[in-house]
């Protein structure tokens, strides 16, 4: 059984296992079996709608990149393998710097353990490439919370790092994590994940979070010497604002962090949803990136890019890819064509997107580019104006279906197209029913069985992993629970490992406005632990954070970042006051105030069946 395979074993042990434990009798059972069986051979959708898991076969052959081992560079050493991004880690005089920790505090550990296998050194230093959680989740494996708050150890990182992650993992938490889940595969066992990946790297782990913000920021560039290693740190922003990359003039080595996100064309858009990705800010970073004197690159995904020759190609190689695209797309826009009418036109010529492995996409897509680019550029709009203020989507889906004949007819066509292969016109159609009702298990596995034949033939990893977890849901093969657990599992602690600032950013979008149109209130919030003070001011369904003292009043919360983590992450108000929330004034009332905020991760955004 390969590495792959073996992880997702026990994936699909815990994921069973925990259904059996949090959902209700047959259908815990029923997620515990599928998970070695494959998803779509569930006894239980009807055999017509039965789908055998399959891989494309290139990207079957692109998961062995990822096989777990630890690669050497001189005195740099990459860890692959071990989580969806690599840990990177570089051997100095009297200690080690690391860059990059991982997605979970188990990634981290085990890296750790390779890391004793040949040095004792302490850890000097941490880079933080960007804030993607795959990145960053394993920190507190190397750093001690204390010796990050005494600045003892510096972890290194970009001014934007925090804020941008509390814009993914703070205030778009619960929507992150379930589109997430279906990006890279969460919920499937090991017969759907068996010689596939997530694009980037191996299917994502699980486990405790470990996350400690940067404790030395800069903006645009940063030289620095730690443990004897000479670091030139410059900001690259590409796939993700925050994006740093770092040049060790003494190695001639780049680590160029995800402006090269692995050995795939790019995800200029991401499909699990982030902010807009711009295509010339990316091209600019490859061309500084192209100005080191580098013979070899370390990727943060994958294996390292070796020869001066072979980095200077694939870095040219990449940005011309991404030029490319770019300028097709606003070529046809200003032509008036609607970003689906550019999906459908542009594509990479044979010297860009045949150069294999480079050019091909098994994690980015050259029409979703598209679409993001013609987003970036003008909006959402695309110039008719039916889409102004069109008709309820269920309620279009009603009368659609009516004048198609009802819903038998609908549902015939739809079986007729599937018979056919033509799966996405399938899907299409079942779609219409399931807007018009959600609980049409007919259609519901009829569009599932569509999915995985789609996904099945995919080999890009992301398009893959969506299908078969949007797959698995239409076939109520998975407890909303199981996503909630693994959520808050995952993200609960990161709430707790914010700095105050960025929690109080979080609030104002959690207030249910609704509850609080009559509402005119001033609060006060004290940290206890972080000596920062904030002013609250609650005016009829908007909330105002200020940071400063709050004089005026009506009631003060004593909160640590632990407790206020906790209640970003879902605990009750009524758990926490006077159990980690202290308040100075009636208790009752604060009580109620903070019930006007939704708590995270109680209910499942639904993405799909709806």
């Amino acid at each position: 059984m390969t590495p792959t395979a073996r992880r997702g074993l026990r994936i699909g042990l815990f994921l069973g296992l925990l259904a059996g434990a949090v959902a209700v009798g047959r259908l815990g059972h029923r997620v515990y079996r599928v998970a070695f069986q494959g998803a779509g051979m569930d006894p239980e959708i009807p055999a017509e709608y039965r789908v055998p898991p399959t891989v494309v076969p290139e990207l079957a052959e692109h998961t062995k990149l990822f096989e777990p081992r630890v690669v050497t560079v001189g005195r740099v050493h990459v860890a692959i393998g071990y989580g969806l991004a690599n840990v990177t880690w570089i051997e100095g005089t009297d200690g080690i710097i690391v860059v990059d920790t991982g997605e979970t505090k188990e990634q981290a550990e085990k890296v750790l353990a390779e890391i004793r296998k040949t040095t004792d050194k302490p850890v000097a230093g941490v880079v933080l490439t960007h804030h993607h959680a795959d990145h960053v989740l394993g920190t507190s494996v190397f750093v001690s919370e204390e010796d990050a708050k005494s600045g003892k150890v510096p972890i290194v990182g970009h001014d934007s790092l925090v804020s941008a992650y509390v814009d993914e993992t703070g205030m778009l938490a619960e929507l992150q994590a379930i589109r997430a889940a279906h990006m890279y595969g969460g919920t499937l066992g090991p017969a759907e994940r068996e010689g596939s990946n997530a694009g980037i790297g191996p299917f994502l782990g699980r486990g405790p979070s470990g996350f400690l913000p940067p404790n030395k920021t800069f903006h645009d560039a940063l030289s620095l010497t730690i443990s004897g290693v000479k670091m030139e740190l410059r900001w690259v922003p590409s796939e993700a604002e925050s994006e740093i990359a770092a040049y060790l003039p003494d190695d001639k080595t780049l680590l160029s962090a995800e402006v090269i996100q692995d050995h795939t064309f790019p995800n200029v858009y991401t499909i699990r949803g982030a902010r807009y990705r711009d295509p010339l800010r990316w091209v600019s970073s490859i061309d500084l990136l192209r100005t080191f004197d580098a013979d070899h690159m370390i990727l943060q995904h994958g294996p390292p890019v070796e020869g001066r020759a072979e980095v200077q190609r694939v870095l040219t190689l990449y940005r011309d890819e991404i030029q490319f695209v770019h300028d097709q797309t606003i070529r046809r826009m200003n032509q008036g064509l609607t970003a689906q009418e550019i999906a459908e036109t542009v594509e990479l010529p044979p010297h860009l997107g045949g150069e294999k492995p480079w050019g091909r996409e098994y994690y980015g897509t050259v029409k979703h580019s598209v679409r993001n680019i013609y987003g970036g550029y003008v909006g959402w709009f695309q110039g008719d104006p039916v889409d102004l203020d069109p008709t309820p989507r269920a309620e279009l889906a009603r009368r659609t279906v009516a004048l198609m004949g009802g819903r038998e007819k609908v549902l015939s066509e739809a079986k007729r197209s599937f018979e056919k292969n033509d799966s996405q016109f399938a899907a299409e159609l079942a779609t219409l029913l399931i807007r018009i009702d959600t609980r049409d298990m007919d259609a519901r596995h009829l569009k599932a069985a569509a999915f995985r034949k789609l996904g099945y033939a995919q080999t890009n990893a992301s398009w893959r992993n969506f299908y078969l977890v949007s797959a698995m849901e239409l076939d109520d093969q998975v407890p909303s629970s199981i996503y909630l657990y693994e959520a808050k599992q995952m993200l609960g602690p990161a709430f707790r490992g914010l700095p105050a600032d960025n929690q109080m950013a979080t609030l104002p979008t959690r207030l249910a406005a609704e509850r609080a149109l009559s509402e005119d209130v001033v609060v006060g919030v004290r940290y206890t632990d972080d000596a920062a003070a904030f002013r609250l001011h609650l005016r009829r369904g908007v909330l105002e954070v200020a940071k400063r003292d709050a004089a005026d009043a009506s009631f003060q919360l004593r909160v640590t970042r632990a407790s206020m983590g906790d209640f970003l992450s879902g605990t009750a108000a009524s758990d926490l006051v006077g159990h980690g929330i202290d308040v100075d004034g009636d208790s009752a009332r604060a009580t109620r105030f903070l019930d006007l905020f939704e708590r995270a991760f109680r209910e499942k955004p639904e993405v799909v069946v709806r």
